[in-house]
């Protein structure tokens, strides 16, 4: 599923007009992988940039990114647990 773009002026530095970086991995639910909502989120601004379902494998990513710190929440569909949060560098 593609990454919905959330709109913003700041969102076009890192995500539209983009760059080299990227960041992917798995996302869990009680030690397993999982299919979640993943929001990219500026750091440390807290400005929410785009948002994807993961796979069912629970792998997501993001691409076009500008290299700098990025926080990823992963969220389950019924937000009945702990949201799964990572800070983490686009490369």
């Amino acid at each position: 599923m593609p990454a919905v773009v959330i709109e913003g002026p700041l969102v076009a530095l890192d995500v539209v007009h983009g760059g080299p970086g990227s960041i992917s991995g798995v996302v869990t639910q009680q030690g397993q992988p999982a299919r979640k909502q993943v929001v990219l989120i500026a750091w440390p601004s807290l400005r929410a940039l785009s948002s994807q379902v993961s796979e069912a494998s629970g792998a997501y990513s993001f691409e076009r990114l500008r290299v700098r710190e990025y926080l990823v929440v992963g969220l389950d569909e019924a937000r009945a647990l702990d949201p799964e949060a990572k800070l983490v560098v686009a490369t």
